[in-house]
């Protein structure tokens, strides 16, 4: 039996004297050019590296950062200071996660919680501020072994650990049928016994309930 996982005005001033006028005028000031911030690389300037667990990373997995900054004329920049910022959802607070003195990025950093990225541009004398945004999903990470023997299974643990629903269904056809719920303990430890047939195998399909902090996390299987 065996288990395998499947973001200046011109000012005049008029000084009037009893025998004549003088009028001074200030020279207009420059305006900053306007900025905004691409890719470095034509992909999303925040992207997910391998995810080892579907489309949306687990937490420890790595994000890639490629931050460019371009003029109204979409030439690069390449001074003033760049931040890559990151918000928790449901929190007000950012946190910078990454920086750079020149006005462009490229940089690893761990996914950590579901929340907002959002890169900064300070800006120069020559050149304005701009920002951009991106919301990314996170999810618990998955470990887990395998139960052989009389009663199949599997056992782990998902990190960070707490006491989440675990819901179980089973293929029948095309669609997931219910099969029964239960729960990790506080810790997000878990034991789950799965029947076999004696023929043939049965697919499942093993979901961690989210939250606001992290997205679901599921794990497929098959026992013979």
């Amino acid at each position: 039996m065996r288990i395998r996982p499947f973001i200046a005005a011109v000012l005049a001033t008029a000084l009037v004297g009893p025998t004549a006028a003088v009028i001074s005028t200030a020279a207009p000031a420059s305006a900053a050019e306007s900025t905004r911030i691409v890719s470095g690389d034509g992909g999303p300037w925040l992207e997910p590296g391998y995810r080892s667990q579907g489309k949306v990373p687990a937490v420890g997995e790595s994000l890639y950062l490629s931050v460019n900054v371009v003029n109204s004329g979409g030439a690069q920049i390449y001074d003033g200071p760049l931040q890559v910022q990151f918000k928790a959802t449901g929190t007000k607070k950012w946190k910078t996660v990454a920086s750079s003195s020149t006005a462009y990025l490229y940089e690893t950093i761990k996914a950590r919680q579901n929340g907002t990225y959002r890169a900064v541009y300070g800006g120069t004398s020559a050149y304005s501020a701009s920002s951009i945004s991106k919301k990314q999903k996170v999810q618990r990470k998955l470990n887990t072994s395998f139960i052989s023997g009389k009663r199949a299974g599997v056992k782990g643990k998902i990190v960070p650990g707490a006491k989440t629903k675990i819901t179980i269904q089973k293929k029948a056809g095309k669609k997931w049928k219910g099969f029964r719920t239960q729960k990790t303990d506080k810790k997000g430890r878990f034991t789950i016994y799965l029947p076999a047939p004696r023929n043939g195998k049965f697919q499942w399909k093993i979901t961690f309930k989210g939250n606001k902090k992290f997205a679901p996390t599921t794990g497929r299987y098959i026992t013979y």
